[in-house]
């Protein structure tokens, strides 16, 4: 059964679409990657590595960048990473953050370059075997608030219109709505074919702590060959491993508000909250070609392009639960409302998903041996993205998901900058980059950019390198837990993120 566990923000003006659907906001958080993975001295100057190469991260960026490499060599990078959430919600509001450690990238390149002396066209290539984090989702968020408009409750009560309550043949619920309604959360009114919920004019407090962690993994086999020291060909075929988990625990006390302070009063209902599961994992492929040209000593162009990753494998398992607090006074019909704890059997989805393509382009500008100034575009047609099942009960469900998908995203562009400064055997390097917001909005000023620093060293010794970047990221973005017909409310939320990777190649023959 396909799940309704909205694992994301809901983003706030995204255009005139609201999805009933939490696979169409998946979309974005598969395709768009805000991190970057690689090696570190590619992180540095921001990820515009297509026209480089000779280094590992080619493997990824952009496989002709392997017909460079002039000796083998294994390397590997750890990373150490924190990301921090700080929310602004109803004139209150919250922060929370998490670490993270693992490893950036790791792999090997095997060089078969031809004695330099040799007359053929051909001069030899390099093949390779990478492992690259290419998306991280590790982050907290938390936020607070007293709210005198509206409550979780009428979300429970305007949604259940469309996704009514729903239970097995043992009459346990299986959504959400059904265990408001087991909790007495909302009613309904046969008569009037009405839902309706017991908080009228009540004022809640409400707290909302979401976590979620996991990364995407992609395993490269790739080769790159060198034409003439002018022209570099590679081409790569990508195995991608996807692991994300979502927690999140909404709740909401009833109070009043007594000398502009809130105080919880004990009133029907005195408190409820609950919590949602969600873990998704996913296997794919992907292939990419690519071209370098260096028509001289001072300039490269490069080009990459990668097919759409299809993602043949999904699974979601998933539960709800809910537990709800009252006065213990209360009866309606027999039933006394003192007490309600209970939750969804787990579920499993299968599925398959598949991103968009992307295309990258290049140039390189070297001043003899001093350093480097790398520029990179990168195309991602975001409204390309689609879902698909072989369980014909739920194509037609797919079918409006696509449909949504391409009304609210659209194609963007990626800037990449960065470069190197070389000082005797110790290299200088910087960058940034700036990760398009995919959504399609009437106002551009509303655009939720993403924006990375990048700065880092490298030192070569006589057998090994050593390479070090910091990276350092920030966005702005919208966030509601929740949405109704006459009231949303927003949190306005700032993500911070730090990580460090430390590159460590050792060189054979």
């Amino acid at each position: 059964m396909k799940r309704f566990i909205f694992s994301a923000m809901f983003f706030i003006a995204i255009g005139d679409v609201l999805s009933q659907s939490p696979y169409v906001f998946d979309s974005e958080r598969w395709a768009r990657l805000k991190t970057f993975g690689g090696t570190a001295r590619y992180m540095a100057i921001g990820g515009a590595g297509t026209a480089l190469g000779a280094d590992l991260g080619a493997a990824q960026v952009n496989p002709a960048g392997l017909g460079l490499c002039r000796k083998s060599q294994f390397s590997f990078s750890p990373d150490f990473g924190s990301t921090k959430s700080t929310s602004d919600y109803l004139g209150d509001g919250g922060a929370d953050s998490r670490a993270s450690f693992g490893f950036n990238n790791i792999g090997v390149i095997f060089c078969s370059n031809k004695d330099e002396n040799t007359t053929d066209d051909w001069k030899g290539g390099s093949f390779a075997f990478s492992i690259t984090r290419t998306n991280t989702f590790h982050n907290r968020m938390y936020h607070q608030g007293v709210n005198d408009k509206s409550s979780m409750t009428d979300y429970f009560v305007e949604n259940s219109y469309f996704n009514s309550p729903d239970y097995d043949d043992d009459f346990n619920p299986l959504n959400l709505n059904a265990l408001a309604f087991d909790a007495y959360l909302t009613d309904y009114d046969a008569a009037n074919d009405l839902y309706k919920n017991f908080l009228n004019d009540d004022v809640v407090k409400q707290e909302d702590r979401i976590s979620t962690k996991g990364r995407i993994w992609q395993m490269d086999f790739a080769y790159g060959a060198n034409y003439k020291d002018k022209i570099y060909l590679g081409a790569a075929v990508g195995f991608t491993n996807l692991r994300y988990t979502y927690e999140r625990t909404y709740s909401e006390t009833v109070g009043l508000i007594f000398n502009k302070q809130f105080k919880a009063n004990v009133d029907t209902l005195d408190y409820f909250s609950y919590s949602d599961y969600l873990r998704t994992t996913g296997a794919g492929i992907n292939l990419k070609v690519g071209i370098i040209a260096k028509p001289n000593d001072m300039v490269r162009i490069g080009l990459n392009v990668q097919t759409p990753t299809y993602f043949y494998s999904m699974r979601d398992n998933y539960n709800t639960s809910l537990e709800a607090y009252y006065d213990g006074t209360t009866v309606i019909g027999t039933t006394l409302l003192d007490f309600y704890k209970n939750s969804t059997p787990e579920g499993e989805f299968r599925y398959t998903y598949t991103s968009p393509a992307r295309l990258s382009g290049g140039i390189a500008l070297f001043a003899s041996k001093l350093g480097f100034i790398s520029g990179e575009l990168e195309y991602v047609p975001y409204n390309s993205a689609s879902f698909g099942t072989s369980d014909n009960v739920n194509r037609n469900y797919f079918n409006d998901v696509n449909a949504d998908i391409r009304k609210i995203y659209e194609a963007t562009v990626n800037y990449k900058l960065g470069g190197e400064l070389r000082l005797g055997t110790v290299k200088l390097r910087a960058g940034m980059n700036i990760i398009s917001d995919p959504y399609v909005v009437t106002d551009k000023s509303l655009k939720q950019h993403l924006y990375q620093y990048s700065g880092g060293l490298g030192f070569k010794l006589d057998k090994m390198t050593i390479d070090l970047a910091m990276i350092h990221g920030r966005t702005k973005s919208k966030y509601a837990p929740y949405t109704t017909s006459f009231d949303t409310p927003e949190a306005n939320v700032l993500t911070r993120s730090t990580n460090f990777v430390i590159t460590t190649g050792f060189f054979f023959d």
